[in-house]
Formats: C-alpha cells, structure tokens, sequence
C-alpha cells in the first residue's frame, strides 16, 4: 500500500495521495474523502516495539480530517493475540468499512473480531467476537444490515482448516446465512480475502491465497468461476519469508455496470 490513485478511463490520473503507513484495506467515502489503515509503533512491551493501527480520513487536499487510535480503546491483555500469529503488530486492522450511518466496521485480525466504532463519538459500539469470527477480512454492510464478512479459519474450534463466507444481523448477532465448500478444505485462503454481495443476491468471493474468484448463490451453487493464471514471486525482501510463486490477489470487486471506451 501507500500509494492511491483516482484515474479516468484513458489512464489520466485525476488524484492521488501518498502515505507510506498505509496497510491493508481502504474505502472512498461518499463525500469525496479516503479512509484508511496505517501502522505506527504504539508502545514497547517487555518483547519489543509494537506496531499497532491508526485509521485516518483524508479530504482531497491530503488532509487529515478525521482519525482514530485503537490502543486508545482496547487493550492486548483482552483482545490477545492468537497463537497463530506474532505480536509484532497488533490487532491489525485489515479490513475498513463505514456504513451510511457513520459506523465504521474494523476487522481485526491476529486478535479475530469486528468492531464497529461511532464516528461522531468515537466509541465501540459494536463487535462480534472469536470464535463467531476466526482471522477474517473485509468486514461490510449488507442493504438488510447485516454484517458480512470473509472468515478465513486459520484457527477454528473443533474444526479442519477451511474458510467460509459468514453474515451476522447487526442486533443480535445471529448468525444469517454462510458459505461453506462442501469439502469444507477445498474452500481456504489463510491469508487476505473478499467478499462482495452482489445487487442479484449472489455473493462474489475472493480466495485470495489461491488467486480464485467466484459467484454463489443464496443456495451455494457456484455460478461463475475465474483463476488468476498468472504467478510471480514476491519482491524483495518479502520473497525472504514469503516463498514460492503466487497468483494472490486481494480483493475483488464487481461492478454493475461498465462502458468499454
């Protein structure tokens, strides 16, 4: 991350912004502004510097209008991290999203939950934990107001590794409706992941580790499927403990309409 850009179908680049903090998921909001994740060093443990998250608006002229700290509200002694990954950088906020009604969803990941934050108060008031959640990513708002999300499944209870697509009603958490491959391992992005629910119902997914998009229905058909065929390295130095030739990707997104120029 670091770098947006708005560009025009030719190529022309109409705006751009530049923070070299910038991690993870970002989203246009209505109003013409960009919201999004930065990692800076938020204290030193008896381990080390701990990097942890901040989440700031940014207006056309790149300037911040609006920000949020998380170890302001939560602390790591209660949303610990799980064994799954290192503290390094904690709890990661890898999926942003804010609802027309000023709540901003926050997925976050090596602790397994979704909070949802007031903007005008800046409060929590909202979150769904481990294990209704396990590692997810990108966290939205469905037109019923529900809770939509990518559960990755790195570590689940009682359960083989496998992924699956979850929504939750925003009131009381029950669980609405979910996709699951019905060879549930065939189905698992450890890392990254989308999922987008489409204006017919359907729901497109991103099984990021494997470079694999494709539509469900409300009954779990699989209706449209597309692999990257594409494979690359990672650059350096994350070729050092990323290995192997991927065709990831980290999101997908499906638009309704498109006019080829």
């Amino acid at each position: 991350g670091g770098h947006f850009m708005e560009v025009d179908p030719q190529g022309g680049i109409l705006w751009e912004h530049e923070d070299i903090y910038h991690h993870h998921d970002a989203q246009w909001l209505e109003n013409g502004n960009l919201l999004y994740a930065v990692a800076e060093e938020a204290f030193v443990s008896p381990i080390g510097p701990v990097i942890s998250d901040r989440i700031k608006e940014v207006n056309r002229k790149g300037e911040v209008v609006w920000e949020w700290c998380i170890w302001e509200h939560i602390h790591p002694h209660i949303y610990k991290t799980h064994e799954c990954f290192s503290t390094d950088h904690w709890p990661m906020v890898n999926g942003l999203h804010q609802t027309k009604d000023g709540l901003i969803l926050m997925s976050l990941r090596t602790t397994s939950g979704i909070i949802g934050v007031c903007k005008e108060s800046k409060e929590i008031v909202w979150e769904l934990k481990y294990p209704l959640v396990a590692q997810q990513h990108d966290p939205s708002l469905t037109e019923y107001g529900n809770v939509l999300c990518f559960d990755n499944g790195n570590i689940r209870p009682n359960s083989i590794h496998h992924s699956r697509i979850v929504e939750y009603n925003l009131t009381t958490k029950e669980l609405m409706w979910s996709y699951v491959d019905p060879m549930p391992p065939s189905f698992f992005s450890p890392y990254m992941g989308s999922v987008q629910r489409l204006w017919n119902g359907n729901t497109l997914i991103c099984e990021s580790a494997f470079g694999r998009l494709f539509e469900v229905t409300p009954e779990g058909e699989t209706v449209w499927e597309y692999i990257i065929p594409e494979f690359k390295k990672y650059p350096t130095p994350l070729d050092e403990f990323i290995t192997g030739y991927h065709n990831s990707c980290f999101k997908a997104h499906r638009y309704k309409e498109i006019k080829w120029l």
